[in-house]
């Protein structure tokens, strides 16, 4: 149970650093480097790092260390274009699902931090509102698949920094997304997640290439 929670610990610390881009894509790290960062011994460090290397987020490379899984153009293009592809079609098939008080809570949380200026707070909600949508399929793997674009997203997003006219455009965007579903307009939403998921995918490219 104790190594359970350590290695828990190692994980979840680790993995935090991968996603919020304090580890960039393609660095490498010293298994070392990370006892010492976690504050574990070795044991559940290498038992987190081959779960981590699992989940897609890091390659161990025998005698050097683990490498950072890096965000190509390739990488930046697949993610997008899995979350174009199914984001929309969940909202066509499932919206009808989505439970409408959560929606109405995740929305009006993500309105008093747009209001707010509290960026990360916005992007936070902003996760939690797609995960919402395509949670709604009841569909483990579409679950699974959209988990891992979120994460990927979040990096992608931490490398591109704060753009405050993004946080405004995208705001409205989600808008437009959320009362469309309210309204029972699905094909309105799922055009409208179309065409946001199309813009973040310029802006990514552009950004970050």
């Amino acid at each position: 149970m104790v190594r359970t929670g350590l290695k828990q610990k190692a994980y979840s610390q680790i993995r935090h650093q991968i996603v919020s881009g304090a580890f960039k894509p393609g660095g490498v790290l010293s298994e070392s480097e990370l006892v010492e960062l976690v504050g574990v011994s070795r044991t559940p460090v290498r038992e987190a790092l081959a779960w981590l290397e699992q989940e897609g987020l890091v390659r161990i490379i025998p005698k050097r260390g683990v490498a950072v899984k890096s965000l190509s153009v390739q990488e930046i293009n697949a993610v997008f274009e899995m979350r174009t592809i199914l984001e929309p079609y969940v909202i066509r098939t499932y919206a009808d699902r989505i439970l409408r008080d959560q929606l109405l809570s995740t929305w009006h949380a993500m309105e008093l931090a747009y209001t707010a200026f509290d960026a990360s707070e916005q992007y936070r909600l902003d996760a939690q509102l797609h995960r919402l949508i395509y949670e709604s399929a009841s569909n483990p793997y579409i679950n699974r698949i959209m988990e891992q674009a979120v994460v990927e997203n979040t990096r992608i997003r931490a490398l591109m920094g704060t753009i405050p006219s993004r946080l405004k455009d995208s705001y409205e965007e989600h808008r437009s997304v959320v009362e469309a579903i309210l309204a029972g307009r699905y094909e309105d939403a799922a055009a409208a997640m179309e065409a946001h998921l199309r813009i973040a995918h310029q802006l990514a490219l552009q950004k970050l290439l």
